[in-house]
């Protein structure tokens, strides 16, 4: 389990109903690019959010990441979810298109 859902059970087991409605909307409350931010690490973006005082960044990486199988790519060492897997080694689809057109 992530740390977003063992927090989003633990306040429903509490009967926290505000902070259950807040995290499961959090979808609708951040952009596209605001989580695409989040997913690449980027803490900056916490000060351009408004969060409550009780959500940490772990929680929003855990947030935004959830669902992601991210792997690590040999050649650029980006994480990335879209690629192949070439004899064991991770190939991001970018790197993958860059040696097909060379």
């Amino acid at each position: 389990m992530t740390l977003y859902e063992t927090t989003l059970t633990e306040f429903k087991r509490k009967g926290d109903e505000e902070k259950v409605r807040w995290l499961e909307g959090l979808n609708k409350r951040i952009t596209l690019s605001q989580k695409k931010r989040i997913q690449e690490n980027d803490t900056k973006i916490m000060q351009e959010l408004f969060t409550p005082k009780w959500v940490s960044w772990e929680l929003m990486y855990s947030w935004a990441t959830k669902g992601l199988q991210t792997k690590n790519c040999i050649l650029c060492n980006k994480k990335d979810s879209l690629g192949m897997d070439f004899k064991g080694k991770f190939l991001c689809a970018n790197c993958f298109i860059e040696i097909k057109h060379k």
